[in-house]
């Protein structure tokens, strides 16, 4: 279950791998700080999905990115629902990666 992903010794060393090598960097704003956290660009709690979309969607690292705490936010409200679509794969992370950083700078809603 979905749920308990976040639990595993799994994701803790994940989260830690990810964040090193985007050099604990908010990849929208740039702010470089140890309390970013990491994001699945595409979520993976996607009613449309079976389980295993759902456990491809969680573990497939280009799925994923760190964001500071106020882009995260501000991510998640504006366009997570919008990608809980069943049609979206996986090999479209990198479209929506740039997609959501381009569209938070034209409407100035990263971090100053």
């Amino acid at each position: 279950m979905c749920k308990d992903w976040h639990s595993s010794g799994w994701w803790q060393r994940k989260r830690k791998h990810i964040k090193a090598r985007y050099e604990w960097q908010c990849c929208i704003c740039g702010t470089v700080s140890k309390s970013v956290e990491v994001d699945h660009v595409i979520p993976y709690d996607n009613n449309h999905f079976t389980e295993d979309k759902k456990r491809e969607m969680f573990i497939a690292e280009r799925n994923m990115w760190v964001l500071c705490p106020h882009c995260h936010r501000v991510k998640t409200s504006k366009f997570d629902g919008g990608l809980k679509s069943k049609d979206i794969k996986i090999g479209a992370a990198s479209f929506y990666k740039n997609k959501i950083k381009k569209d938070l700078y034209n409407n100035l809603e990263v971090c100053s």
